[in-house]
């Protein structure tokens, strides 16, 4: 099969023509916070609006693990409309970085992906809302990975975090969510699939430091540099396609087709075999349609919106992923056995007693590796004449369906 560059099938797929809805890749959906401090709600474009002048510098969205997930979100779509080709177009990039009109349009350029709530395929959605139709609607609350669950409420345990406390979300709340949920994905019970790495993976971002800015003068950083500096090379994931030939739109993003089910009975897993490695950044392990409302206020911002979500249904037997390495997380093998499992994140948090296992290839690199991030970034860091980074390590703490533990 002949490998087409993955840019140019999709923008060959985007011009047939589609009728948008809340387009994700035009609207002011993202919270960005400025050099300044001053905070404006943008779409992903702005992220290198005024990179000379007053910067962003950071996702202001209203939970941190929202935060987490916008940033790899960002740097997947990065990756895909971008593409730098190899380590020197991504150097060319780091150098000179687009402008935001130039980011829209490489956005602008991708297949119909985005809307959230549109009558056809939905942003991180499953593919049929007729599949769903008959499943009951959950509270939009529920979406939230610390909410309290079916169990905890009917025991009347939910002491700390209260039930009720989010019942509607603007549409930037719900897309935060949905995204995180996705990412994020921990068990939900039977049938109900875990993320791409497992129940609440560690993330591992590379944040460098140029023109000598030190730990003072980290929150003034742009925040492209930092999600750039993280961002996979075609070389790289072109080095990880089991069977490299015609990419299809739903290959990347698979809400763009039928949900491959992972029904015991009739079902399959998914592989890196069954997908392009990109992927990694959109996975869609729950079936999900979000229900919508009339307008009202956000109980997670205080926003009005003219349209609200009020709740999702969700279906069983999403997508499986299985044997997959994301490049943004650590991985370790077990002893006795071939498969690399994510590294999660612990209660206690993120010291300095992991620094070793998470940065370098260490005596036991059989056993445990850094994510692939940081390892392609130190051979890139003399070239992009960044002295030192920091890294950024966070991710949930989870005992089996509930939310333990944030760590950052």
């Amino acid at each position: 099969m002949t490998f087409f560059p993955i840019g140019d099938y999709l923008t060959s797929f985007s011009q047939g023509g589609h009728a948008m809805a809340y387009d994700l890749r035009r609207v002011s959906w993202i919270p960005w916070r400025r050099r300044s401090g001053a905070v404006d709600w943008g779409p992903p474009a702005t992220l290198v609006d005024d990179l000379r002048g007053d910067p962003v510098v950071a996702i202001a969205a209203p939970r941190p693990d929202f935060n987490g997930a916008l940033q790899e979100l960002l740097i997947g779509l990065l990756a895909v409309a971008l593409q730098p080709e190899d380590d020197d177009a991504w150097l060319e990039r780091w150098n000179a970085p687009p402008t935001a009109d130039e980011l829209q349009a490489a956005f602008d350029a991708l297949p119909p992906a985005f809307d959230l709530d549109g009558d056809g395929a939905r942003f991180f959605q499953d593919h049929s809302a007729e599949d769903l139709a008959d499943w009951d609607v959950i509270p939009i609350g529920q979406m939230l990975i610390d909410a309290p669950g079916e169990q905890t409420m009917q025991r009347n345990t939910d002491l700390f975090i209260k039930r009720g406390r989010v019942a509607r979300l603007c549409r930037p709340s719900a897309a935060m969510a949905l995204v995180t949920l996705q990412t994020y994905a921990p068990t939900g019970g039977q049938g109900h699939r875990t993320s791409l790495r497992g129940g609440g993976p560690l993330t591992t971002l590379v944040d460098p430091r140029v023109d000598g800015a030190g730990d003072s003068l980290a929150h003034q950083q742009p925040l492209w540099q930092k999600l750039w500096a993280n961002v996979p090379t075609a070389d790289q994931w072109r080095g990880e396609m089991v069977n490299p030939g015609t990419v299809r739109p739903a290959d990347v993003f698979p809400w763009l087709a039928p949900t491959r089910i992972s029904d015991p009975r009739q079902g399959r897993k998914t592989t890196p075999a069954d997908a392009h490695p990109l992927q990694a950044f959109f996975g869609t392990p729950r079936r999900i349609r979000l229900e919508l409302s009339g307008p009202g206020p956000c109980d997670l911002t205080g926003r009005e919106d003219e349209r609200t979500v009020v709740g999702f249904r969700m279906r069983t037997y999403g997508v499986q992923y299985l044997e997959w390495r994301h490049p943004l997380s650590p991985y370790y093998r077990p002893s006795g056995k071939d498969e690399w499992l994510a590294v999660h994140g612990q209660s206690g948090g993120v010291g300095w007693r992991d620094w070793l296992a998470l940065t370098l290839r260490a005596p036991e690199a059989d056993r445990r590796v850094p994510a692939r991030t940081v390892v392609a970034f130190s051979g890139r860091s003399r070239q992009a004449r960044a002295p030192y980074a920091r890294l950024h390590a966070f991710g949930y703490v989870l005992d089996q369906m509930k939310a333990a533990d944030w760590v950052e």
